[in-house]
């Protein structure tokens, strides 16, 4: 099943990565906590657009 939402999809990120042995997973794990799934958690995938990324971008500057 596909994830809806970004907190969702970012959790089942990690764990793909974790199965195919991924590279830098807590450096991955800690900068989806820290920045970007407290700015993007809570929304549809599908409300993620350009604009909203721009936005993260500058906040995180």
């Amino acid at each position: 099943m596909k994830p809806s939402m970004f907190a969702e999809a970012a959790e089942q990120y990690l764990e793909n990565q974790e199965l195919k042995n991924g590279r830098n997973i807590p450096d991955q794990k800690r900068k989806l906590e820290l920045h970007i799934v407290p700015y993007f958690g809570d929304m549809s995938l599908e409300a993620i657009n350009r604009f909203e990324i721009a936005a993260l971008c500058c906040r995180t500057a």
